[in-house]
Parts: structure tokens; sequence; C-alpha cells
């Protein structure tokens, strides 16, 4: 009983992602020309290329934050877990904070000097980024504690946001309109 529960936990969380990660893209490209696409979606590609970074994070802490757990108890693992975490946020809030200073620089150097005459939505995606990053800390300590169940249910509700915000704003907004859609998405960051 257990196991189909978290199983079911993981399905629902799964689904839930594919929309969280996709939902804007396939908004906007439905509808806005394929030149506000095309500028959306590489700035967008260029900012989450930073979630590598979360994403080498959480399969590092996961192992070790379980492990932790077990030998160490709940309350000495979670004070170490929240002390690390600190750091992390420190460290990467100082990197994205360049980027930002930088972030013309970055596109042109990048994606090239047309990029910049286009809508600059990279620094907004940036602090959608520095969001996420809680997303991709938290989720580690959460798995480690044996909770899939809040991921599914936070990350449902964010998925439904996200279309709803979506479906208003792209149409009206364009480019705008797909990087409030993501934002919305980084409540569930916020919300683990």
């Amino acid at each position: 009983q257990r196991f189909r529960g978290r199983s079911l936990d993981i399905l629902g969380l799964s689904v839930a992602t594919a929309v969280v990660v996709s939902a804007d893209k396939l908004l906007l490209e439905g509808s806005a020309s394929a030149e506000t696409f095309g500028h959306y979606a590489a700035q967008y590609d260029l900012a989450t290329r930073l979630h590598v970074l979360s994403t080498a994070l959480g399969t590092v802490l996961l192992p070790a934050l379980s492990q932790r757990v077990a030998t160490d108890g709940f309350e000495r693992a979670a004070a170490l877990f929240v002390r690390q975490a600190g750091w992390i946020a420190l460290l990467f809030f100082c990197g994205l904070a360049a980027l930002l200073l930088f972030s013309d620089e970055v596109l042109a150097l990048v994606l090239g000097e047309a990029a910049l005459e286009a809508e600059n939505v990279y620094p907004l995606l940036l602090v959608g980024i520095f969001f996420a990053l809680f997303g991709h800390l938290i989720t580690p300590w959460q798995r480690a504690c044996g909770d899939f169940r809040t991921h599914r249910r936070i990350y449902t509700v964010a998925a439904l946001l996200m279309l709803v915000v979506g479906v208003v704003t792209i149409p009206r907004f364009g480019a705008l309109g797909a990087v409030l859609t993501y934002s919305t998405a980084r409540c569930a960051d916020v919300l683990l």
C-alpha cells in the first residue's frame, strides 16, 4: 500500500513537472511569431543552463542527506542541511547577481548582438532561476525524509496556475507573458 502511494505520488509529480517545464514555451509557440518564440527560447535556454548546477547539487545531496538522517537523526541532519543550504544559496545568489549585472554582455557574447535588439527577458528569467534553486535544494531533503506527496501536491497546483496565467498573459504580452508564466511555476519552489 505504501509503495503504491509513493508510486502514484511520483507519477503525479512527473506529469505536473512536464507541464511546469514546458507550458510557457508551448503556449508562446502557439500564439507568438516565430521570431518572438525563437528569442524567448534562446534566452530561456541560456538562463536555465544554470539548472545543471542545481540538479547536480540534488544528485549529490540526496544520498548524503539520506545517510545523515539514518545515522545522525533528523535534528542533527536538519541542522547540517540548513547550514549547507544557506551557503549554497548565498554563493548561487552572488553568481546570479554577476550575471544580472552583465546580462547584456552575456546575451551579446552567447547569442550575438542581434539578441540585444529583441525583447530582453533574460534578467527576469535569471530571477526565476534563483527561486528555482530553493526547490532544487529542498527536494533532496524531503525525499531523504521519504516525502514525495508534498512535491506532487505543490507541483500539481503550480502546473494548473501556470496554465491559467499562460492562457491569459501569453496571447496578450508575448514573451513577457511567457516569463510571467514561467515565474508562476517558481511559486512551487518557494512553497516547497
